[in-house]
């Protein structure tokens, strides 16, 4: 399953283009979305891959100053890319991904498995092209090096599974909060 990286605000672009030195350098996607360059000026960068910018950079140059540029494109640095973790977690929410992260790396950042979680149902939701595609995973297994401990992409959604004997647990808890203590019930008739 190859996924597709798409450049985001504050993430660092290396631009090489063979016969024009002052061309080669590393920039940066202002919050915009945008990156300006010498001779091809600003250029919308945010929701596009490398090679969508790598084209469009050889379209410009091609058109007004070099019959056939070499432009290659490369990610520095990534920071725009975002995933959310849901479910029985500590801390659910949205966490920036910044190089390659796993999994397990994916859940330390919100906090782990909370109390309540079921290690064995954790769903990794994915878009890969037009498709929405999901993979189910025991963390137990991973854990134990049992189960490979899967490569976690920007835009990725994490949701941990609940227990449900731990959540009947703990409402149990919730109703009496005293183990061995007898409380009144109110009879209705």
């Amino acid at each position: 399953m190859q996924n597709v990286y798409y450049v985001g605000p504050a993430d660092k672009l290396s631009i090489f283009v063979s016969d024009l030195p002052d061309m080669t350098q590393t920039v940066m996607v202002d919050p915009s979305g945008n990156v300006s360059l010498p001779i091809v000026g600003q250029l919308r960068a945010g929701g596009l891959t490398t090679e969508q910018i790598r084209a469009e950079i050889t379209r410009r140059l091609a058109a007004n100053v070099l019959v056939h540029p070499t432009v290659s494109v490369g990610m520095v640095e990534t920071t725009s890319q975002k995933i959310t973790i849901d479910g029985a977690v500590s801390r659910p929410g949205a966490f920036a991904v910044t190089g390659s992260t796993t999994l397990v790396r994916a859940l330390a950042v919100a906090g782990g498995p909370s109390g309540l979680a079921n290690p064995h149902e954790v769903i990794v939701y994915r878009k890969v092209g037009d498709k929405q595609m999901a993979a189910l995973f025991d963390l137990k297994m991973i854990r134990q090096g049992d189960l490979n401990d899967p490569v976690i992409y920007g835009n990725d959604v994490i949701m941990v599974g609940t227990s449900r004997t731990r959540q009947a647990l703990r409402d149990i808890g919730l109703l009496f909060p005293l183990l061995g203590a007898f409380y009144t019930v109110n009879r209705i008739t």
